[in-house]
């Protein structure tokens, strides 16, 4: 059976297994058929002893106890729609995080299966303002048959590690677009999987035909990672003073209509 649409993503389990669940039901409601979940425990150090992520939040590399059995809960519960790999590429004997190599597995592997394939983060979610009940699968099939990438751009909200929220989806701090310009800052890509020539890395992805960048405000994804260590490095992007300070400015209650979904869950 081919899927439409499906979600592919690199993992640390203990790093995302309070909010895989929430991650799926979102999913698969805004159309998603199918998620290739590749699990990289044990990578950045290769001896699993990393208690801290790029941005300071404790972690774990080694899945506990705890983690595996919410793991398997969540992989029997939602069996029918998700591919596991365990990734552990190898470069001098440690086990690396290889995102670009994970993407050509994928594609490779099951590029054959799908027809489109995002590529994105546990902690990004797709989304659209100008379309309640939105469906992403039909979006795509709106679109010219020219289109083989579309290149969404960011909006960012408070790190999930955070938030004092349970579902990352129902945190609405924010910083406004008219605050700072994401629309070169590391892009995610949707692909038609037939058409991709070659991957650079995850936020390039060369393509037959056209890539197509959707205004933020029709379609884009939320970034559920706005935190000290991002701000102190926003200000070098956007070449601001030392004495400036990036905060969140706004909120956005666009995501509660899917509230419900996560009630009984």
């Amino acid at each position: 059976m081919k899927h439409y649409l499906a979600f592919h993503t690199v993992f640390i389990l203990n790093e995302n297994i309070k909010w895989l669940e929430e991650f799926i039901i979102y999913y698969k409601h805004i159309g998603f058929d199918h998620f290739y979940l590749y699990d990289n425990e044990g990578s950045n150090g290769g001896d699993g002893t990393q208690i801290h992520n790029k941005y300071n939040f404790p972690i774990t590399t080694i899945s506990t106890e705890q983690d595996k059995l919410d793991l398997q809960k969540i992989l029997l519960k939602y069996n029918d729609c998700i591919t596991y790999i365990k990734w552990q590429p190898m470069f001098n004997d440690i086990i690396i995080y290889g995102q670009t190599q994970s993407i050509n597995d994928c594609l490779i592997k099951y590029g054959c299966d799908n027809e489109w394939i995002a590529f994105f983060d546990f902690d990004e979610f797709i989304y659209s303002a100008t379309h309640d009940n939105f469906n992403l699968s039909n979006y795509l099939k709106s679109l010219s048959l020219n289109i083989s990438c579309v290149k969404l751009i960011q909006k960012k909200f408070l790190d999930r590690f955070l938030t004092t929220e349970t579902f990352i989806t129902q945190e609405y701090k924010c910083i406004s677009e008219n605050t700072i310009d994401t629309t070169n800052w590391s892009p995610k890509n949707i692909v038609r999987c037939k058409d991709v020539v070659h991957v650079s890395y995850i936020h390039e992805i060369i393509v037959k035909t056209e890539t197509y960048t959707p205004d933020i405000n029709i379609l884009r994804f939320n970034h559920y990672n706005f935190n000290k260590k991002q701000s102190e490095w926003m200000k070098g992007y956007y070449n601001r003073d030392n004495d400036y300070e990036y905060v969140l400015d706004s909120e956005d209650y666009g995501m509660k209509q899917y509230e419900h979904l996560f009630v009984n869950n």
